[in-house]
């Protein structure tokens, strides 16, 4: 019984230790894996259960008949509780394992986190770098969007001027191609005048040939005729001067002059004047004021779509 007791109380001394064990593996239960854990709550749970079932064991022991047989039961109990706690160990030894494991893989980890913290500060360098850079190229980009602005804008005000010289410059060539085509049209009239002239001068020049023709006729005639009388006359001279020879007369003074004659016949018609010459077109009128300027022309149509641009730094 000495022996028993001695077991009973190794038993009450242990118990302790396997509440401490029971609160150090709910502590480090969170560090180890999935199934080791549960492994181990498996065993503590059994464990409580076996530790529970010893104490009412020893609390309801009453008599020294049941004792013996009792004691058997705690030893059978301690026999399991030992190979529960062989299997603790086990477990514990496999959790330790996976505890350093875990702080190699830790301690790998804060490397990789000290060099990612590297990386990252040298990123965030190069990153508040390039912003500089970037802010630098805005502002110079909104300078020469600026400078280009105005560029436009005077650009627009000097195809403003030119549309409106080109539009005076049209309104000169539309008078000066007006004057131009009139005077075009003056000259085509004279150049029709001068043509119905030259035709006139030319009709006039076959009449006067004709004429000529038929006064040359008419002289040859009268030459003939006077011909014909001269040689009467010579006869009545040469007769004239027989009979003076034999009768001479005293020639008086000139006598007073003579009443005038009668007046002679109407002349038959004359030839029929030239046609007499275009006169000069009348000189240009005053130039009009200029006209109202017309109204803006519709809007054009929406131009296409531009090209994509390039992509944007991430």
């Amino acid at each position: 019984f000495s022996i028993c007791y001695g077991d009973v109380s190794i038993v009450k001394s242990n118990i302790p230790s396997f509440s401490s064990l029971h609160v150090s593996s709910s502590v480090s239960r969170s560090q180890m894996s999935s199934e080791k854990q549960e492994a181990l709550m498996e065993n503590m749970t059994r464990m409580g259960d076996h530790s529970r079932e010893l104490q009412q064991s020893l609390g309801d022991i009453s008599s020294q008949a049941d004792l013996l047989e009792k004691i058997w039961k705690l030893e059978s109990l301690f026999q399991n509780h030992n190979e529960s706690l062989q299997q603790l160990g086990r477990a514990l030894h496999g959790l330790e394992r996976d505890i350093r494991d875990l702080q190699g893989h830790s301690q790998s980890t804060d490397s990789t986190v000290e060099q990612l913290g590297d990386r990252v500060s040298a990123l965030n360098r190069s990153s508040q770098r390039n912003m500089s850079g970037l802010s630098n190229q805005l502002a110079q980009a909104s300078v020469s969007l600026h400078d280009h602005d105005l560029l436009l804008r005077s650009a627009a005000d000097q195809v403003d001027q030119l549309k409106e010289r080109l539009e005076e410059v049209g309104w000169t060539v539309g008078a000066v191609n007006h004057t131009f085509t009139s005077d075009i049209s003056i000259h085509h009239l004279k150049i029709q005048d001068l043509q119905v002239q030259i035709s006139n001068v030319s009709q006039d020049t076959r009449y006067m040939r004709e004429t000529q023709v038929q006064m040359e006729e008419t002289l040859k005639n009268e030459v003939e005729i006077l011909s014909t009388i001269t040689e009467d006359l010579r006869l009545k001279d040469w007769e004239h001067s027989n009979i003076l020879k034999n009768i001479t007369f005293l020639e008086g003074p000139p006598g007073p002059k003579g009443e005038k004659g009668d007046v002679g016949p109407l002349g038959a018609p004359g030839v029929a004047g030239l046609t007499g010459m275009r006169g000069f077109t009348g000189e240009k009128g005053i130039q009009g004021p200029r006209g109202l300027k017309g109204p803006s022309g519709a809007d054009g149509l929406q131009g296409e779509k531009g090209d994509m641009g390039p992509e944007g730094p991430k």
